[in-house]
């Protein structure tokens, strides 16, 4: 090209011939735009505002196991279910005792049981 060194404008419109003034110190000061600081709370960059649900309620750490035991000493029926504490009461019953005799409980003992065991 021919005129390298000159200022390049707009391709539509025409090359003035202009000496550039770099070797002259300019006497006006040029004025630029303050900067904000940058803080950790402001996003850089705009971003869009979604429509976020609120998020649910999170108890700490134990809080809902302690409401759980409260409940379960306030209540009065049985956590185990009594058919398989029964068979469980009986196993324990043959492993203590003689070999080829069979104990045989009334319902009301088990469930005497039961309740002290839970």
């Amino acid at each position: 090209r021919i005129l390298s060194n000159m200022p390049r404008t707009h391709s539509n419109s025409t090359v003035s011939l202009k000496s550039p003034r770099s070797s002259f110190p300019s006497k006006r000061k040029i004025i630029q735009p303050k900067r904000r600081p940058v803080t950790p709370s402001s996003p850089r960059s705009p971003r869009k505002q979604t429509a976020v649900s609120p998020k649910p309620q999170r108890y700490r750490p134990g809080t809902l196991a302690l409401r759980e035991i409260r409940a379960y000493q306030r209540s009065t029926d049985l956590l185990i279910p009594k058919l398989p504490f029964a068979r469980v009461v009986r196993e324990i019953a043959q492993n203590f005792g003689r070999h080829g005799v069979e104990y045989r409980f009334a319902g009301a003992a088990i469930l005497a049981i039961q309740e002290s065991a839970e």
